[in-house]
This record gives C-alpha cells, structure tokens and sequence, in this order.
C-alpha cells in the first residue's frame, strides 16, 4: 500500500494517498484540550529539533529513504542510516504515514521526511522524535509525576545542589515560556516565568518533560506525532 503524506487545511490535517478514501484527523482531540497552535503543526517549511533513539543516548537515527528507516526501526541495519546529535535544528519537509507499516499496536507512528542545513543531509525519521520550536509567550503546565518535586531552578545549569537552590512548586503550576533551547546537554530547556501561586512572578528554568500546552498534549511533541487507532 502506497504511503500517506499529510498536507494541511483550513485548520485540520488531511492524509492523501493512493487509498480508497482520504482520512481527516482535526486538531481538536476531545474535551477541554483546545486546537492545536500553528507551532505544533508539522506542515512543510516548520523548523524544528531532532530528538533522540531513547534509552539514554544523546543522538538520533535518520535514514535517506522511508522503507530504510521502517527497517531500522525492526532493528535491522540497513545502509543509508546515519546518527546525528540530537538537538540539531532541522526542516520538516512532508509527513508520511503507511497505515499498514507505521503503526505498533494501537499506536499509528507518522514518519517525517526532514531537511538537516549543518549536515547537509535528508532523510526520515518518526515524527514523535522530532521537537517543536516552542515560542516565547507559550503557556505550559506543569504537574508533580511520581515522587520528584515539581522545582524552579535559578540557573539552567543541572548540578549537584539543585535540591538545594530550587523553588518548591507544589503539585502543579503554570508558567510562561520566555526562551526555549534544548540543545544543551546538562541543561534544563525552558526559561519561564511562573504564573500561579505563591511564586507566581518569579522567573527561572525548568525541563519541558511532561509539560502541557492549554491544547492538552505534550509541549515538545508536534500535533499527531502519536495516532490513536480505535479512535479512527
């Protein structure tokens, strides 16, 4: 089966391809979450960051064809793949999805073909590992997960007398993004401004892991990075 490429209209995501029947995913997923911003949008031209292979390596994996990358993906080691340190700036050019070869159980996983300007490359990789740009004036949300405590910290700098120099947010906060960069390793990407409680005013950095948007979805994944199955 032909793969899908995304293209965008009037607010919604469209899958086209060689299928029976076009399938419309719009930006809006359910409740309270509201439409997704046109950052987190991943139409042709959007500047972005690589993300990482996961299990605690600092690089990504990006291959010059799609079917190369699916294999990589099934652990095999196909030529023509190539790992690149994560949080290099790069250019979506088109998303791509195979409704038969892109998904891991309920999971659809588009593809992103990408442009890397200081690499001179392109290649594809998932979408899921792809970092959007947030912008200055983001709203984020904050929650406490598990036992580590919701901080915000003086410098972006992570060391050793972080529990010692934070600010104990509570269970959970709002902030406003004043810069993002994740590109620094050892070093927390956002530089917020608090907006709630009692530290409310007070600026400092903070990770963006786990923090939403007011859309309700992860603030460093792009819109439909993760496809619900069932729900199609």
């Amino acid at each position: 089966m032909a793969s899908l490429t995304m293209t965008t209209s009037a607010g919604r995501w469209l899958w086209v391809g060689a299928i029976a029947a076009t399938i419309t995913f719009t930006a809006i997923a359910s409740g309270s979450e509201k439409a997704a911003p046109v950052w987190k949008q991943p139409a042709p031209g959007t500047k972005a960051f690589l993300g990482d292979d996961g299990g605690g390596v600092n690089t990504a994996t990006v291959c010059d064809t799609a079917d190369r990358y699916r294999d990589w993906l099934k652990y095999e080691h196909p030529p023509g793949c190539q790992t690149f340190q994560h949080d290099l700036p790069v250019v979506i050019e088109v998303i791509t999805y195979n409704p038969v070869e892109d998904n891991k159980g309920a999971m659809g996983l588009p593809i992103a073909k990408v442009h890397i300007p200081t690499k001179n490359f392109v290649g594809y990789i998932l979408l899921l590992s792809l970092h959007p740009l947030v912008p200055k004036g983001t709203i984020v949300n904050f929650k406490k997960i598990g036992n580590d405590t919701l901080r915000l910290f003086p410098t972006a700098r992570i060391g050793s007398i972080d529990a010692a120099t934070g600010l104990d947010l509570g269970e959970r906060c709002s902030a406003s993004v004043i810069s993002y960069d994740p590109s620094k390793d050892h070093e927390r990407d956002l530089h917020v401004t608090i907006l709630d409680g009692v530290h409310a005013g007070q600026s400092g950095w903070m990770s963006s892991f786990g923090a939403h948007g007011d859309d309700g979805t992860l603030v460093d994944q792009f819109f439909q990075s993760v496809l619900d199955n069932n729900a199609r």
